[in-house]
């Protein structure tokens, strides 16, 4: 079995292009590392790094398919010290389908709690 920074590891080397189908299949369950939530931190730390639709969109699927443990992992990659990271997935969650449902009612509610 390949160790958790070997799984980190492909997921940076992925990322950049997650943009081919059969590159985003392969960061999915890197995205739900079952074995270490630093494997879904560093896949989403990655995707978010894109800044674009395709990383955001990805970072949604899985956060509305992970166990509770790697959600809390995905959402703390939300949180960065210039709000950047929030600002562009709340810019970019209306553009996507029900896929990103769990993370726009998650960010909702942080939102309405004044977490932002």
């Amino acid at each position: 079995m390949d160790t958790w920074e070997a799984r980190a590891d492909e997921a940076r080397n992925l990322a950049p292009r997650a943009d081919e189908p059969d590159i985003a299949l392969r960061l999915l369950p890197l995205l739900l590392d079952a074995e270490d939530t630093a494997v879904s931190q560093a896949a989403a730390d990655a995707l978010l790094a894109r800044s674009d639709r395709v990383g955001v969109a990805l970072f949604a699927e899985a956060f509305g398919r992970a166990e509770e443990d790697t959600r809390n992992k995905l959402s703390d990659c939300l949180w960065d010290d210039d709000g950047r990271v929030w600002s562009l997935v709340s810019a970019t969650l209306p553009t996507l389908g029900v896929e990103a449902k769990a993370l726009a009612e998650w960010m909702s509610s942080q939102e309405s709690r004044g977490s932002v």
